[in-house]
C-alpha cells in the first residue's frame, strides 16, 4: 500500500536556516576532486593547475564514481538516466513522491580550463547534503544534487546538451550521435556505454519515465569581472543572456603562394579573416558579443599554398534574443557580401549549431536568492545580475522554477588555467545556497494527498422519488454551470466550471437541497408515511401532529430548514452560537424560526439542540452531521446533495465533456460525502478534492489521525464551514473516497470572491472556497497526477454573497511584510490611549488565524475581558530544552502620532529602508522577528528537540497583565528572549520600578480662618523637600549605575477658600537589586517621622505600595547571553554588547518566575513619539539570529 502524502510547498522568504557549511571541507573537497584531470601547471603550489576533464574522459568516469560513493555515504539514492546526468537524492521526512528540490551544475571542464567552472557547483551542493547528513537536519520535502553530463560541450561539441535533452529540446537520439571532437569514430553514447553511465531512466522531465524536478539552484563563479569591480560579494542571477552558435564554411582553391597573384585567388583563410572582423564590427554596434573560439583548416595544409577550405565557429550573445537575431542577420549578410567580392570569391554555407533564447529565470526562485543573499552580506554587497554564459539552469528553468548563484571570480577569468575564486567566497556562495534551498520551503499546513484514493471505487444507487421530489418544489431550476476559461488556460487546464448555487428557491446556497429531502422524509417517517408522501399532503398531516423542526447551523443549513419548516406550516427552532452576526441570524428569523443563542461553537449549539429535540414533544432533529444512535436524517440530507451532482453530469453531457477533478468544500461533510460517492461510483471515476478553512481543519486532522477526531474551530469568513467535526457516515467514504484535502485561509477565499464576481459570479466566502484550494493544488507538484491539460474541473461554489468582514493575509512569513501587517492592526491599550484605544482582539485574531494558516497549536489566554494575550506553540521532538519569545501587541496612544499610525509603510530614514507606524519598533517588529523564525524552523523541517513558544501579550504597556496571566496559566520554559528594540544590544539586566503613594493630611478650615485650619498642602512641600534631599544619595548598582526616583503624581484640596484636608503624593522608585519594598518603605519611614518630629502638626498616612516589578538581573557571562552574542556576531559581523538598560520590561517577570531572560530586538526610533520606525535590515538580522539561537538552544 503506498502511504498517503503531502505536497510539495510553494516558494517562501529564504530564511536562515540556523546551520552553517564546513568552509574547510568544502575547500578541501573542491580540490580533492582536481586530482582527476589537473592539467597546466602555472605555479609552485600543489593545487597552482587548470583542468582538463572532458566530457566521459576516464578521468570524468572516477569523479563520477567518487560523486556516487559520496552520495553513498551519506544515504542517499542515486539515479543515472540515459545521458549519464546523475541525480542524488536525499529523502525528506514526509516521504512525499513531489519532485525533490536540485541543486548542481557539472563536473566536466573546459580542455583548458579551471578548477572552479563549474566543480565549485557540484561540490558546494554535496556540502549543503553534509550539512544536513551531520546536523540531522531533516527537510520536509526530498532535496539532491544533479550532475549534468556535457556541459562544457568541448569534447561532443554541443553544450549543454544533456539538460537539453531533459527539457525535451534537443532529441536525446542526437545527443547520443555527438562526435568526439577528435575521433569522430566515438560518439557520446558509446562512451556513456564504455564507462557504464548509460542510465535505464529515460532523460526527461516527464514525471511518468523520467526525472522530474521541483526547483533547480545552481552556484557558479561569475566568470566576468563585474562582481569584483563593484566590490559585491554575491549575483542573485535573474536570467541567461541569449546566445547562438553558428558554424561557417569558406571554401575556396588551393593554389602556389608565390605563383598565384592576389587577383586570382580564391583564399578562404583570408575571407574569413575579414568576415570574423565583420562580426565583431556588428556586435558592437548593437552592444553585443561576438566571437570565433574555433578556426579549422585542413590537415594537409603548408606554409606555401592557399588552403582549399576554413571553418570557424561563431558565438552571439544578448540579453535580448531580436538584438541576437539582428546580429546575426547583419553578420550573414556581411559575411556573403565578402565572398562575392573577394579576389575570384569563395564560396560559403553556415549551419545554426545551438539557439539559446534569452532566459529569465523564475521569480520566486531568484526570489529565494536574494533574500539569501540579503541574509548573509546585507543589502549593498549583492547585486542583480544577467549571466553572459549559458548553463544547465537554462533548460532546468523550462520546467521547473529556477535560479542561479554568482560568486566572484579573479579578474573575471574563466576558461583558463588560473581561474581562482577565493575561499571565502566560495564558502559564502555556498551558505547561501544553503539558504536559498530552504526559500523553497513553505511553512503553512501542506495538502494532504491518498494515492489510494485514485483507484477507490463504490456504488451509489439513484434515489427513489428524489428528482421528482426537488422538482415539485416552487420554483425549481438547476443552478448554473459557469465556465471560467481564462482560469482554465492559466492553470493549463482543459475546463474550469463553477457550480453555482447562489439561488436555489429563493435561498442563497445549496443547504436547501439537503435540508428539503431530509425534513420531508424525517417528517414522513415519523408520521408512518412513504418517501414518495407528495408535499401537500406532508404538510396536511403534519399539521395535525404538532410536530416542530430543530436544528443547530453555522447559517445556511439552519435558513433552509426554516425554509421548509415554513413550506410545511410547522414551527422551527434554530440554534446558534453566540458569535453568529446578527445578519445571518436576521435571514434565519425572516423565514419564521426561533432563533436560539448558545454561549459555545457550532459543536455546543448541536448538542444543545439535540437535548431540546428530545424533550420536544414531536421535536424532530435535522442536523445534517451525524454521531452515535443518529444517522438516518444525515443519510437523506447527503441524498439530498446528488440532485446538484446529477445536474453537473447532464450540464456537462450537452458540451460533451465529462467531469475528472471535483472540488467541494468540508463542514460536517455531507455535501463531500455525496459528491465524493458520485465521484467514485462512476464509469470514469473522478478525482475528488475536498477544501476548509484553516481555523476548523476537522477533515484533514482525521486523515492526517487515521481516525475520526474533533478539532477546535475558530474564527473564520467561511461560517458555513466552520464545523470542529466530521458527521461519523460522511467519515469512512471521505477517509477512502477523497483523492486530496485543501486547507486555506480567509484571505485565500477572500480573493477566491474578488475573482468570481470579475467574471460575473457572485458568491460568498463559502462559496469561493472551492476555487481558492484549485489554486492550492496548483501550486503543488503532486498536482500532475489530478491536473493535465485534459482535466476538466468542477468547483462547488455552495452560497451567494454576503456580507463580511475583509480579511489580512496571513502567508506572509518573514519579519517585514510582518510587522508592516501587525503595525496595521490598531491594537492601541484602551487604560492609556486619550479616547478608546482599540485593545488586542483584533491583532489576536490574526495571530490566531496566522498560527492556523500553519497549523501551529495556540492558546488564547484572557482574564480580563477585551484583553487577549496568545501563546503559539511549536512542540519539539523530545526532551530538548525550550525557547520563549515574549513580546507584547498593545501600543501606546495613536492620538500623538503625527501621520497615519496604522501604515505600516515602507520609507527610508537616514538613508536606511524603515517600515513606519505606530508600534512599529514598540514592538511588532521585534515580535514579527520571532514569528518569522517559527516559520523558518517549520519551513525547514528541522523541528528541534525542545519547543518554541511565542507568546504574545496584552497590556505590557501599563499593568503587564498578558506576562502575569500566561505565567498565572502555567507556561514556563528554559530560557526566554524579550524582542524589545535594544538597537542589537543584549541586555541582560535592567531596573525596577515601584510606585509608592502616601498622603499629607490637614484639617479643613474656611481660607480666613488660618489658626483653625493645616495646609496639607504646604505640608507636603516639607515631604518633597525632604525627598529631594533623599535622593541625592541613591544606592547604585555596578552593571544598572545609580538607583533614582521622582514624583510622578500630586493631587490636594477642593477650592481656592478652603485648607486641604489632604494632599496625595506619587512617587515612582527606579530601583537597583539592592533594593527592596521593605527597605524603600522604611527610608519613607524615617523621613516622614523626621518631619513630624519637627512639625508637630505634621500628619500622614503610612506609605503604600501600589505598584511593584522586580528588576532584572541576569550575569553577562550566563551561557544564554553568550550564545546568543556568539550567533550575533556571525550575521552582525560584530559582537553585540551585553549591557544594562535603565527601562522596565516584562523580562523581570519571567525572570522572577525562573526563566533566566534577555532582551534583545532591533533597531529603530522614535518610541513613543509623533513617528516611528524600525530598520527593515534589523529585522531581517533579528529574524536569521532568532531562527539559530533556536536550533542551536532548544537541542
Amino acid at each position: 500500500m503506498r502511504p498517503a502524502t503531502f505536497s510539495a510547498p510553494r516558494f517562501a522568504r529564504a530564511q536562515a536556516s540556523g546551520l552553517q557549511i564546513n568552509s574547510g571541507r568544502l575547500w578541501e573537497t573542491l580540490h580533492e576532486t582536481c586530482r582527476w584531470g589537473a592539467a597546466n601547471r602555472y605555479g609552485e603550489k600543489p593545487t597552482d593547475t587548470g583542468m582538463s576533464r572532458l566530457t566521459l574522459s576516464d578521468d570524468d568516469a572516477r569523479v563520477r564514481r567518487w560523486f556516487a560513493t559520496e552520495i553513498e555515504k551519506l544515504g542517499g539514492t542515486l539515479t543515472v538516466d540515459q545521458m549519464g546526468n546523475m541525480f542524488a537524492r536525499r529523502a525528506g521526512k514526509l516521504g512525499s513522491p513531489a519532485p525533490m528540490t536540485a541543486m548542481g551544475s557539472h563536473l566536466d571542464t573546459q580542455p583548458r580550463g579551471g578548477r572552479y567552472d563549474d566543480i565549485l557547483g557540484v561540490v558546494a551542493a554535496l556540502e549543503v547534503l553534509r550539512t544536513l547528513h551531520e546536523t540531522g537536519f531533516k527537510t520536509n520535502y526530498d532535496v539532491g544534487v544533479v550532475n549534468w553530463t556535457n556541459e562544457e560541450g568541448a569534447r561532443f561539441p554541443k553544450s549543454m546538451s544533456s539538460s537539453g535533452v531533459w527539457a525535451g529540446a534537443i532529441p536525446v537520439e542526437n545527443a547520443w550521435n555527438l562526435s568526439d571532437i577528435h575521433d569522430p569514430s566515438v560518439t557520446l553514447r558509446s562512451e556513456l556505454e564504455r564507462h557504464g553511465f548509460l542510465g535505464e531512466t529515460a532523460c526527461s522531465s516527464d514525471p511518468n519515465t523520467g526525472y522530474p524536478l521541483g526547483a533547480h539552484f545552481e552556484l557558479h563563479i561569475e566568470q566576468g569581472p563585474i562582481l569584483q569591480e563593484t566590490s559585491r560579494s554575491l549575483g542573485a542571477v535573474i536570467g541567461a543572456q541569449g546566445y547562438r552558435w553558428l558554424t561557417s564554411t569558406v571554401t575556396g582553391r588551393d593554389a602556389h603562394t608565390g605563383t598565384t597573384p592576389f587577383s586570382a585567388r580564391q583564399d578562404p583563410l583570408l575571407a574569413a579573416s575579414k568576415m570574423i572582423v565583420a562580426s565583431n564590427a556588428a556586435a558592437q554596434r548593437h552592444g553585443a558579443l561576438a566571437s570565433t573560439g574555433v578556426i579549422r583548416i585542413p590537415s594537409d595544409a603548408s606554409t606555401n599554398t592557399v588552403v582549399s577550405q576554413v571553418a570557424f565557429t561563431l558565438d552571439i550573445r544578448h540579453p535580448e534574443d531580436d538584438v541576437v537575431h539582428t546580429v546575426q542577420k547583419e553578420c550573414l549578410d556581411e559575411f556573403h557580401r565578402i565572398a562575392s567580392e573577394d579576389g575570384k570569391g569563395v564560396g560559403f554555407t553556415w549551419t545554426l549549431d545551438t539557439d539559446s533564447p534569452a532566459v529569465k529565470f523564475h521569480e520566486d526562485a531568484v526570489g529565494a536568492v536574494k533574500c539569501a543573499a540579503e541574509l548573509r552580506v546585507g543589502t549593498n554587497k549583492w547585486m542583480e545580475i544577467t549571466s553572459g554564459a549559458g548553463h544547465d539552469s537554462v533548460y532546468a528553468n523550462r520546467h521547473c522554477p529556477t535560479a542561479m548563484i554568482f560568486v566572484p571570480c579573479q579578474d573575471g577569468v574563466s576558461h583558463h588555467p588560473t581561474e581562482y575564486c577565493k575561499p571565502e567566497d566560495c564558502a559564502l556562495g555556498t551558505q547561501a545556497l544553503l539558504e536559498s534551498k530552504s526559500g523553497i520551503m513553505s511553512s503553512r499546513r501542506p495538502i494532504y494527498f491518498n494515492p489510494e484514493a485514485a483507484s477507490a471505487r463504490c456504488s451509489f444507487s439513484p434515489v427513489d422519488g428524489l428528482e421528482q421530489f426537488h422538482k415539485s418544489l416552487p420554483n425549481y431550476s438547476p443552478s448554473p454551470l459557469v465556465p471560467l476559461p481564462e482560469l482554465a488556460a492559466e492553470l493549463g487546464v482543459r475546463a474550469v466550471f463553477v457550480k453555482h448555487e447562489s439561488n436555489r428557491f429563493g435561498l442563497p446556497s445549496f443547504k436547501v437541497l439537503g435540508a428539503s429531502w431530509g425534513c420531508c422524509r424525517a417528517v414522513a417517517s415519523y408520521l408512518g408515511l412513504p418517501p414518495t408522501v407528495s408535499l401537500g399532503e406532508l404538510s396536511a398531516k403534519a399539521k395535525t401532529a404538532h410536530i416542530s423542526l430543530l436544528t443547530a447551523t453555522e447559517g445556511n443549513h439552519g435558513r433552509a430548514v426554516a425554509f421548509v419548516a415554513r413550506l410545511l406550516s410547522l414551527d422551527a427552532h434554530v440554534f446558534v452560537r453566540k458569535s453568529m452576526d446578527n445578519n445571518t441570524r436576521g435571514f434565519i428569523q425572516g423565514e419564521g424560526a426561533k432563533v436560539h443563542i448558545v454561549d459555545g461553537d457550532y459543536d455546543k449549539a448541536v448538542a444543545e439542540a439535540t437535548v431540546a429535540a428530545n424533550q420536544t414533544d414531536g421535536g424532530l432533529l435535522i442536523q445534517d452531521t451525524a454521531f452515535d444512535g443518529y444517522e438516518d436524517v444525515p443519510s437523506w440530507i447527503v441524498e439530498g446533495y446528488s440532485t446538484m451532482m446529477n445536474e453537473i453530469d447532464s450540464q456537462l453531457a450537452e458540451q460533451h465533456l465529462q467531469s475528472t477533478v471535483l472540488i467541494s468544500p468540508v463542514g460536517v461533510g455531507s455535501l463531500a460525502q455525496a459528491a465524493a460517492l458520485h465521484c467514485k461510483s462512476r464509469s470514469s471515476p473522478v478525482s475528488m478534492v475536498t477544501v476548509e478553512p484553516d481555523s476548523a481543519p476537522c477533515l484533514i486532522a482525521s486523515l492526517e489521525a487515521g481516525n475520526l477526531v474533533s478539532v477546535p474551530t475558530f474564527s473564520t469568513i467561511m461560517n458555513g464551514m466552520n464545523c470542529g467535526t466530521v458527521s461519523s457516515i460522511a467519515w469512512p467514504h471521505l477517509k477512502r473516497l477523497v483523492d486530496a484535502a485543501v486547507t486555506i485561509s480567509c484571505f485565500e477565499s477572500h480573493s477566491a470572491v474578488q475573482y468570481l464576481a470579475s467574471r460575473s459570479v457572485a458568491a460568498g466566502p463559502c462559496g469561493g472556497a472551492s476555487l481558492a484550494a484549485l489554486r492550492r493544488l496548483a501550486s503543488a507538484e503532486e498536482k500532475r497526477s489530478l491536473l493535465t491539460s485534459k482535466s476538466v474541473v468542477v468547483l462547488l461554489c455552495t452560497e451567494g454573497p454576503r456580507k463580511y468582514g475583509v480579511p489580512l493575509d496571513v502567508s506572509p512569513d518573514d519579519a517585514v511584510t510582518l510587522t508592516q501587517m501587525l503595525t496595521s492592526i490598531d491594537s492601541s491599550s484602551p487604560t492609556l490611549s486619550q479616547g478608546s484605544g482599540a485593545g488586542e482582539n483584533e491583532i489576536v485574531k490574526y495571530l490566531e488565524a496566522w498560527n492556523q494558516h500553519r497549523g501551529i497549536e495556540h492558546h488564547r489566554v484572557e482574564t480580563v475581558p477585551g484583553r487577549p494575550s496568545i501563546v503559539g506553540r511549536l512542540r519539539g521532538t523530545g526532551t530538548g530544552r525550550s525557547l520563549m519569545f515574549n513580546g507584547h501587541i498593545d501600543t501606546v496612544s495613536l492620538c500623538s502620532y503625527e501621520k497615519d499610525p496604522l501604515s505600516g509603510k515602507l520609507g527610508e530614514k537616514n538613508g536606511r529602508p524603515v517600515i513606519f507606524g505606530r508600534g512599529s519598533l514598540d514592538m511588532k517588529g521585534g515580535l514579527a522577528a520571532a514569528l518569522a523564525s517559527i516559520s523558518t524552523t517549520i519551513a525547514d523541517g528541522c523541528i528541534p528537540r525542545g519547543e518554541i513558544i511565542v507568546a504574545a501579550v496584552a497590556d505590557e504597556e501599563d499593568t503587564s497583565q498578558g506576562t502575569q496571566d500566561i505565567l498565572a496559566a502555567g507556561w514556563r520554559a528554559d530560557a526566554a528572549v524579550i524582542p524589545e528594540p535594544t538597537n542589537a544590544a543584549i541586555v541582560t539586566a535592567h531596573k525596577g520600578f515601584l510606585w509608592v503613594e502616601l498622603d499629607i493630611l490637614g484639617v479643613a478650615a474656611h481660607g480666613s480662618l488660618p489658626s483653625e485650619g493645616v495646609d496639607a498642602i504646604l505640608h507636603a512641600g516639607s515631604f518633597l523637600h525632604a525627598l529631594e534631599v533623599y535622593q541625592k544619595q541613591p544606592p547604585t548598582d555596578q552593571i544598572l549605575g545609580q538607583a533614582s526616583l521622582h514624583c510622578g503624581l500630586i493631587s490636594g484640596g477642593e477650592e481656592p477658600s478652603s485648607y486641604p484636608t489632604k494632599c496625595t503624593i506619587t512617587v515612582e522608585f527606579r530601583t537597583v537589586p539592592s533594593q527592596t519594598e521593605e527597605s524603600i518603605l522604611h527610608d519613607l519611614g524615617v523621613i516622614l517621622e523626621g518631619i513630624a518630629r519637627e512639625k508637630p502638626e505634621f500628619r500622614y498616612t503610612q506609605p503604600q505600595v501600589t505598584l511593584s516589578r522586580p528588576t532584572q538581573n541576569l550575569a553577562f557571562d550566563h551561557p544564554l547571553a553568550q550564545r546568543t552574542a556568539n550567533i550575533a556576531e556571525t550575521i552582525l559581523g560584530a559582537r553585540p554588547p551585553i549591557q544594562g538598560k535603565a527601562f522596565w520590561c516584562d523580562a523581570a517577570l519571567l525572570d522572577k518566575a525562573g526563566i533566566p531572560t534577555i532582551v534583545f530586538g532591533p533597531a529603530g526610533e522614535g518610541l513613543h513619539a509623533k513617528e516611528e520606525w524600525v530598520e527593515v535590515e534589523s529585522l531581517k538580522q533579528m529574524e536569521a539570529i532568532y531562527a539559530k539561537l533556536i536550533q542551536e538552544f532548544c537541542l
